[in-house]
Parts: structure tokens; C-alpha cells; sequence
């Protein structure tokens, strides 16, 4: 800024009768040029320092309340216990194990709820019993019963883009072909929830063998694999009910 002062102090002492016409313009000119970047300059120096914003198209997400839920997907009935497309269900039943939950079966909200408490947040539980392509209508229930917003929910899936054993904590995305997620985002009207992703694999045989194989068991070469994922699930629930800020969990 030091600079400009001078050289700005230099064009307008000169003497009028030194300078021809066309210098007199054009110095005129200049020092204008220079008394605007002098007042840019200044406003800039007077300028708070930036806050730290969210990322470029990403919303800082609403305030959560104190009342949670989490909800995993599946479908009802033993005939689908231990296949990958019930890997949802089985990561529900690991974190209320890991906090004492108890679900019951309620005809109210077609659907099995429970509750825990994790830190300050009363933790609603609940596992849609209408088949996994009919999940949102069960939730959205809930949500109207207890004043739930969508930031309030965590949904937990099966993701075949994912490998067996990897899991993924988003703060909101999209059904990705998921037709559970895609019953949730249609009923719910919005895709800004979060979701943890549970890997399942991809079908050995491309996406024309997608039903066989998300509604198959796992291998037994797999079930270590699974069992460290659902142990991580966990892990993640805790921290998705501690942590209220998740702008940056994409």
C-alpha cells in the first residue's frame, strides 16, 4: 500500500506546465486507476478475517434434537437371516447388544423398536418389517410420532459398491440402485440423511445377478470379515450420535 501512496503522490505533483495534453490525460487516468486500487486495498485490509464455511455445494446440515434413530434395513423372517441384504438388520443388533437395547415388535409403526441412551442422546432403534423395498413408510411414521427431521436419522444398508468388511459413514448421497434407500428418499421427500454404507460385494456375476446375490449368505471365507465390520458399525453409530456436525462426512 506504501507503494501505491507514492507513486500515486508523484502523478499528482507534477506540474501541470511540464505536462502536454495528452500526458496531463493520461496521468489523470493513472491516478485514477490509482485511487481506486488504493480504496480496494484499504476495504480489503478492513475486511474480517473469512469464517470457515462448508465445502462448495455442500449445506451446513440443521440442528440435531437430543432424540436419535437409527435404522437398519432388511427383510423380515428366517428365511433371510445371514443373507448380505440383511447385513443392515444384523449391524442394529450388534450396536443394541453393545448398549443392552431391547427391540420389540411393534404393529403401530410395522416395524421392531427399540431404544438406548448413547452419551446425552436418547437413541430411538428401528428395523422396518415391511420388506426392504417398502422401508420408508414405517420411518416416516416414527419421525411424525417423536418430531423427527431427517437429521435425526442414521440408515443403515448393504452396499454392493463396496467390499466385504468395508464400511462407510455419509453424511447424506444418493439410493445408488439401493431400493430401500430408494423407498426412504421418495417418502421422506429428501436424500439429506445419513447413511452408513455396509460392503456386501459386487455379484461374481454383474448386475444381472444382483437379487441372487445380495439375497444369498455369506461365504464362509467371508465371516471374519463380517463380523469386524458389524464391530465397526458399532464404532460409527457411537460416533454418529456424539458428533452433531457433519458437513465434512460425505
Amino acid at each position: 500500500m506504501l507503494m501505491w501512496s507514492i507513486v500515486a503522490a508523484l502523478i499528482v505533483s507534477l506540474p501541470a506546465t511540464a505536462l502536454s495534453p495528452a500526458t496531463r490525460l493520461a496521468s489523470l487516468e493513472a491516478s485514477r486507476h490509482v485511487r481506486t486500487a488504493l480504496a480496494a486495498s484499504a476495504a480489503n485490509t478492513n475486511q474480517p478475517p473469512p469464517t470457515n464455511q462448508p465445502a462448495r455445494g455442500f449445506s451446513k446440515p440443521p440442528p440435531r434434537s437430543q432424540n436419535l434413530l437409527i435404522v437398519g434395513l432388511g427383510n423380515p423372517g428366517n428365511e433371510y437371516d445371514g443373507t448380505r441384504h440383511n447385513v443392515g438388520f444384523a449391524a442394529l443388533d450388534a450396536f443394541a447388544t453393545a448398549y443392552q437395547g431391547v427391540l420389540k415388535s411393534t404393529s403401530k409403526f410395522g416395524a421392531d423398536y427399540g431404544a438406548v441412551r448413547v452419551g446425552n442422546k436418547n437413541v430411538g432403534l428401528l428395523k422396518p418389517t415391511t420388506y426392504i423395498n417398502n422401508s420408508g413408510k414405517p420411518l416416516k411414521a416414527i419421525m411424525t410420532h417423536f418430531k423427527l427431521t431427517a437429521a435425526d436419522i442414521l440408515v443403515l444398508a448393504d452396499d454392493v459398491g463396496l467390499e466385504v468388511g468395508d464400511v462407510q459413514l455419509k453424511g447424506r448421497g444418493s439410493h445408488g440402485g439401493h431400493n430401500g434407500h430408494r423407498d426412504i428418499e421418495a417418502v421422506l421427500g429428501t436424500r439429506e440423511y445419513a447413511r452408513l454404507r455396509i460392503g456386501v460385494g459386487a455379484p461374481p456375476g454383474g448386475r444381472g445377478a444382483l437379487v441372487e446375490h445380495v439375497l444369498g449368505a455369506f461365504s464362509g471365507g467371508e465371516a471374519g470379515r463380517v463380523a469386524e465390520a458389524l464391530a465397526r458399525c458399532s464404532e460409527l453409530c457411537r460416533e454418529w450420535c456424539e458428533v452433531d456436525d457433519l458437513t465434512n462426512v460425505r
